[in-house]
């Protein structure tokens, strides 16, 4: 009898949970309902925050509960990434804080959007994309037609950032719950930078520097005072989003790991190094970058070959015509196993060798004048041999990083203006330059 009355009871209590159950609303993941709404978050109540902290039995939970984490939402090419990388590090280190750093998006550029609408897309689209044979979605994710996200580790090497005691976790999804279900963090436990618009603050430190493009000042110091475990940013994009002062230590930082934060993928760096050694050996040829494919670039095309030109024809030397045409006879297998052989004895700048890093996919025919009065200019397309292996193994989104790597191993270097490429392959190119010896006539 006894037993009988025991399994009543449990039959009831499970009736009455599962009607408990029925009664609870259902309502949207805390999350993501602030994402779409339009409430402010609020500072935590440090004095309650404190209680909680003393309460726990839990080393674990303790430790968790007093770590503070800053993290922000990617977009745009891979240098301009790398660029907003380079920003939430620097914010991470001034803050004291741990940076959760997305994946960087090896595939077409994914485009700005205001914060919240950014991460509702990557929450949807980055799963989407995986699906079906083409890796297409057209419900609002076209955009993310060609995503290929990659751990920042496994691109880039972060030797720097661990030499600065920078703090870090890599986040291996874009979803809206990643943060409760891998930090236990709510919408309650962040503090959200809104960015409405695509310059919409400028993050100062001390700086008298105005506002430029941005709409308004964001101080680190106030940053500083906010008590919620995680500062949630949206685009961090910009070189001028930093106002630092010149010489102080965050501007030190930030031109520290603009420098060093550079390619490490061993297939990349075995590919632009294999091809360098064509070219005489790092250090013995110029590099340049001629940027046309989009935009703004596609239509100054003629000017930045000018640019360019003229600063390679400001490379001391006797014109030696005959040699230059002589060098144009040849075909360019032969021509640059010539080049290579004579570029440290020529007397005619023409005839120096140089790579051209180019988002050309023909440049010999868009660009024929440049290529002919240089006959000793070369690209990535002439070292088809080399670059097979990426190509066959679906990692021709690698190439652009190949070309980059290269151009960065020369002597010399001029580049697009206002191109982040450019401005990458510079700051590495003087990176190398230090451990390689001056190169005659460089």
């Amino acid at each position: 009898m006894r037993a009988f009355k025991i399994a009543i009871g449990l039959v009831s209590f499970s009736l009455l949970l599962i009607l408990c159950s029925q009664w609870i609303p259902q309502t949207l993941p805390q999350y993501f309902s602030d994402l779409t709404g339009t409430t402010q978050s609020q500072s935590h109540n440090p004095q309650s925050s404190q209680d909680m902290m003393d309460d726990s039995s839990n080393d674990d939970e303790t430790e968790k509960s007093t770590e503070k984490y800053v993290t922000y939402l990617p977009h745009s090419g891979f240098h301009n990434q790398r660029i907003a990388l380079i920003n939430a590090m620097v914010i991470a280190k001034s803050l004291n804080r741990t940076l959760i750093m997305p994946e960087l998006n090896m595939g077409h550029a994914n485009y700005w959007l205001p914060g919240k609408a950014l991460a509702l897309q990557f929450d949807d689209c980055s799963r989407k994309i995986f699906k079906g044979p083409h890796r297409v979605s057209l419900n609002g994710c076209y955009a993310f037609r060609s995503y290929n996200p990659w751990s920042v580790s496994s691109i880039l090497d972060l030797s720097a950032v661990n030499d600065q005691g920078i703090r870090y976790v890599e986040r291996n999804d874009m979803s809206l719950d990643f943060f409760e279900k891998n930090f236990g963090l709510t919408k309650d436990d962040t503090y959200y930078v809104q960015d409405p618009t695509r310059f919409s603050y400028r993050i100062y430190d001390n700086s008298s520097m105005d506002l430029g493009s941005f709409d308004f000042p964001l101080q680190l110091s106030v940053l500083r005072q906010r008590t919620e475990p995680l500062i949630s940013f949206g685009s961090l994009f910009g070189s001028f989003r930093l106002a630092i002062e010149p010489n102080s230590e965050l501007w030190w930082l930030r031109e520290y790991l603009t420098a060093e934060l550079g390619i490490s993928h061993s297939v990349i760096m075995q590919d632009s190094l294999s091809i360098a050694s064509h070219l005489g050996g790092p250090g013995n040829y110029i590099s340049i970058h001629i940027r046309q494919g989009d935009g703004s670039f596609r239509k100054a095309l003629k000017s930045t070959i000018v640019h360019v030109q003229a600063h390679l024809e400001k490379i001391k030397g006797r014109a030696d015509p005959d040699a230059v045409e002589a060098m144009r006879q040849l075909s360019v297998p032969d021509r640059l196993k010539a080049c290579v052989v004579v570029n440290h004895t020529v007397t005619d700048p023409h005839l120096r060798v140089i790579f051209m890093a180019t988002d050309a996919h023909n440049s010999r025919e868009s660009m024929a004048d440049f290529h002919y009065a240089f006959p000793c200019m070369f690209t990535l397309n002439d070292f088809s041999n080399v670059i097979s292996n990426l190509i066959e193994t679906d990692h021709s989104i690698f190439l652009p990083l190949v070309d980059a790597e290269v151009a960065s191993h020369s002597s010399r270097f001029v580049g697009t203006p206002k191109s982040t490429f450019s401005k990458y392959i510079k700051y590495r190119q003087r990176r190398w330059l230090k451990y390689y010896p001056k190169a005659p006539k460089s």
